[in-house]
Formats: C-alpha cells, sequence, structure tokens
C-alpha cells in the first residue's frame, strides 16, 4: 500500500506548462485521507477484534480485517488518477 501511495504522490504534479492545478492541496487532501482511513482500518479491525475476544480466532480475524483492508485501499490507490 505504501508503495502505492508513494506513487500517486509522485503522480500529483504538473505535467504540461500552464498547468494551475493545486499540486500542493490535493496532496494535502490525500495525506489527509489516507491518515483518516488508516484511522477507520483500525478502528474496525480493532472492534471485530472485541467481538470475538472470547474466540480462539480472534488474532486471525483482526489479522485477516487488515489485510482485506490493506488490499483494498491499495487497489483504490492504483485506480485513483485513472479515468
Amino acid at each position: 500500500m505504501n508503495e502505492a501511495y508513494q506513487a500517486l504522490l509522485k503522480q500529483l504534479s504538473p505535467s504540461m506548462p500552464g498547468d494551475t492545478t493545486d499540486y500542493a492541496a490535493i496532496k494535502k487532501e490525500l495525506a489527509e485521507a489516507q491518515r483518516a482511513w488508516i484511522t477507520f482500518r483500525d478502528r474496525d479491525c480493532s472492534a471485530k477484534y472485541k467481538f470475538w475476544d472470547q474466540g480462539t480466532v480472534r488474532g486471525l480475524v483482526y489479522t485477516s480485517c487488515r489485510i482485506e483492508h490493506t488490499e483494498q485501499r491499495t487497489s483504490e490507490l492504483k485506480k485513483w488518477g485513472d479515468v
């Protein structure tokens, strides 16, 4: 996921002379969204872990949750700039 995120940040720069897109603002918003996503992922998976607190599969549920969310976010980041 980090590789996809860093690749996206590199893409967010002027590609043609006269490009007036505010890439700094876009990068700032993307960074804020990524931090919010990490908080969401951690809390969602933590809730599942707590739900399965008495079960022996809680570690597996937690790890699977994190993997699933991370794979989904990686896919989203890779598609982010596609039209």
